[in-house]
């Protein structure tokens, strides 16, 4: 396998599903894609293969079936072969802003018709999400459709010569890990055998193959499966069914029996479900367990069934949930989170460039073209193109992809290039500055400048109304948020608090959300400065309402002031503070009241943040909003039934639905949002630091929490260039 695909990050068939969901429910995002020009694989599948063809042939690209076939007989995706077409030499050939991935498109789609015979990749993601997609009591629904999928993987799963499900997620880096999938797939086997027979015999088909073909997975999924599969016989729906496999000479493949999970000493039980539910529904944590021991699911496999899921693997979630800086090079830009514009291509990018006067695009010419000739810029030659491009109209240079070309062609002057273009580009609409700073606190994080990130925030306040850009200030915030930058945070929104609101283009909520970020920084600033005793409450709340009363509430401000004013250590705090909300706010009194509680339990645990482990309040207290709504809108995201469903928010620290939770809540306009997910894991970090303080959680649940914490922020950073 190319190891360039395999060590690339997201999938091209993982981006371009969160691009096409995010177009189908985002009227103003599909008419911004239509309007670039930014194709998509369900524009692609409604073209003919010639006209597939000939947009191939134009990029250079000559293909037929019988050469296509010699090929993808031997690769396991669309993107690996794509990846291997694109040369420089072909590059060179691309004059609009996303050819590139059309390379990808029609081989896709082209594979799709004329090989269906040999799965791969792309084919997989389909069929795993298509899945998901299902209603949650369509058990067998699902299996019909996962079925093919299963049997797909194993083929693809020998193609590869892979050693196990993590290395195969490592080159797969698809929507949704295989490694979970496999067990979801279980699980759903396990619901849709008491409404059908034949899926009590293909579930048990199921713990065959895996345990042949999967040597080296997780103990606990195999000796959960070899437990099953010996336990004879077994009622299914009502029908007694004799088990009879045979597995070589070598009998069943056995593994040391897992320990035993150890109950929570706390005495506390998330949401309970049905006390008895028919075989056909999902197994919830009170159920009794599937495997026939008698016990509830929480207490036997339960447990078992969470590590295999939580299946470490060394690059995904750091693939997901990392900016992918260095995959222009490889990758088409359309797909990337940022999208620059290629130098190659200067003249079809942000800007018309029937705009330019001839003499300027002339001057660009002289500029460009020399240097995309050199394979590895030198910073004197970089500085030359910067000075030259200086000299040309502001319009005429995508600032913000200059910046990144010269980041990743490692400048060692970055902080120079920097104040160059910030202290010498006007900041006009037309110049487009508001996506440089955003490139800059991006690539000054990547590189090791984070110092300079209040510098970043400084030059972006000489934007205005006409001149800043909304996406670019909230990703700007983001980064700052992540690197602890509360103070300079507070400034930034407090100064474009007016301008969001004369923004007529902008939705509704972006004012008061921004709103609610001032509210929850200016308490962190008054949890920091505790240095005067018991101040003023009535004071102290309307310092911290000051020009957002329309949006605070003042029961809000009235519930922090009295937190803030209590100036000694707390007592510690019971899991009690920490229940959820349920009920309406704005109806129900009781519901109310619980919402100024679980706020002022979490402003709580922002003190301590500060006084315990001096982590800026301000930050820890936004993370931990962020935190708390992921949880409330996790029933609400569609698809599958969120993995934990506790009433209380200690509960959500625990492996379970944690991953899934924090992609889905840091969805960026293709891929994550890597700060939002930095500032989630580290507001994760210090509500368990505060469990363990005033032990709210179990031993066994802290080192599970631990655990998952420390794998993610460990993914998180892999990769990354600081």
């Amino acid at each position: 396998m190319n190891a360039e695909f395999a060590a690339a990050p997201l999938s091209f068939i993982a981006k371009n599903r969160m691009a096409e969901e995010r177009a189908a429910a985002d009227p103003k995002y599909r008419r911004d894609l239509e309007q670039r020009g930014k194709p998509l694989l369900s524009h692609a599948r409604t073209l003919t293969d010639e006209v597939l063809l000939e947009k191939l042939d134009r990029l250079g690209i000559e293909i037929d079936k019988n050469s296509y076939a010699e090929i993808a007989e031997h690769a396991l995706a669309a993107e690996e072969i794509a990846r291997t077409a694109v040369t420089s030499e072909a590059r060179a050939r691309f004059r609009g802003r996303f050819e590139e991935d059309w390379v990808w498109l029609a081989l896709t789609v082209l594979w799709e018709r004329w090989f269906p015979q040999w799965p791969n990749f792309e084919q997989l993601d389909d069929q795993m999400q298509a899945g998901y997609a299902l209603s949650d009591n369509d058990s067998p629904g699902v299996c019909e459709q996962w079925w093919p999928a299963w049997e797909d993987l194993r083929l693809m799963f020998d193609k590869g010569s892979f050693k196990n499900l993590a290395e195969f997620d490592d080159a797969f880096r698809g929507t949704d890990l295989v490694s979970n999938w496999v067990v979801d797939l279980e699980m759903e086997l396990i619901n849709a055998a008491g409404r059908d027979e034949k899926w009590h015999e293909r579930r048990n088909q199921f713990g065959e193959e895996f345990l042949r073909q999967f040597p080296n997975e997780d103990r606990f999924m195999r000796e959960h499966l070899r437990r099953t599969l010996t336990e004879t016989p077994v009622e299914a729906g009502g029908v007694s069914l004799q088990t009879d496999f045979d597995f070589g000479e070598k009998g069943i493949p056995l593994d040391p029996p897992p320990a035993a999970a150890e109950p929570a000493s706390h005495g506390h039980e998330p949401l309970r479900g049905s006390a008895a539910p028919a075989v056909s529904q999902k197994i919830g944590r009170n159920d009794p367990c599937p495997c026939g021991s008698g016990k509830k699911y929480k207490k036997c496999c339960l447990s078992k069934d969470e590590a295999a899921r939580q299946k470490t693997r060394a690059s995904q979630v750091a693939a997901s949930l990392q900016r992918e800086e260095a995959a222009i090079e490889t990758a088409p830009p359309a797909l990337s989170p940022v999208l620059p514009v290629s130098p190659a291509n200067w003249n079809e990018g942000a800007w018309e460039k029937d705009k330019l006067p001839p003499e300027t695009l002339r001057r660009l010419d002289e500029l460009w073209i020399p240097f995309e000739a050199l394979s590895k810029p030198t910073a004197e030659q970089m500085d030359t193109l910067l000075s030259g491009l200086l000299e040309l109209p502001a319009e005429a240079t995508d600032w913000a992809d200059l910046f990144h070309r010269f980041a990743r062609a490692g400048h060692p002057e970055l902080p120079a290039v920097f104040r160059r273009i910030a202290g010498n580009v006007a900041h006009t609409a037309e110049a487009g500055l508001a996506y440089f700073y955003w490139a800059a606190a991006e690539e000054m994080t990547h590189r090791g400048h984070r110092q300079l990130l209040p510098e970043v925030a400084a030059g972006f306040q000489k934007l205005d109304l006409e001149s800043y850009d909304a996406d670019a200030l909230w990703q700007l915030k983001d980064w700052l948020l992540a690197a602890g930058f509360e103070t300079e945070t507070l400034a930034l929104e407090e100064h474009f608090l007016p301008i969001l609101r004369a923004d007529d283009e902008l939705m509704p909520y972006a004012a008061p959300d921004t709103c609610n970020l001032i509210f929850e920084l200016r308490v962190g600033a008054h949890l920091r400065d505790d240095s005067t005793p018991e101040p003023d409450v009535n004071r102290l709340t309307a310092e911290l309402r000051r020009n957002i009363e329309a949006d605070i509430h003042l029961d809000s401000a009235r519930n922090a002031a009295a937190v803030i004013a209590i100036c000694s250590p707390e007592t510690p705090g019971s899991r009690a503070e920490f229940e959820l909300v349920m009920g309406d706010i704005t109806e129900d009194t009781k519901a109310w009241e619980d919402c100024l509680r679980l706020f002022r339990a979490l402003v709580q645990v922002a003190r301590e943040a500060w006084r315990f482990e001096q982590r800026s309040p301000g930050c820890a207290l936004r993370g931990l909003t962020l935190m708390l709504n992921s949880v409330y809108d996790a029933p609400r995201s569609g698809g599958k039934k969120p993995r934990n469903t506790s009433r209380n928010l200690l509960d959500h620290l625990l492996p379970a639905g944690l991953e899934a939770r924090l992609v889905r809540s840091c969805r960026d306009m293709i891929g994550v949002n890597e700060p939002r997910a930095r500032l989630m894991l580290e507001a994760h970090d210090v509500l368990l630091h505060f469990a363990t303080r005033h032990q709210l959680l179990s031993v066994p649940e802290i080192a599970r929490s631990r655990q998952a914490l420390d794998r993610l922020k460990r993914q998180l950073n892999q990769g990354a260039p600081f």
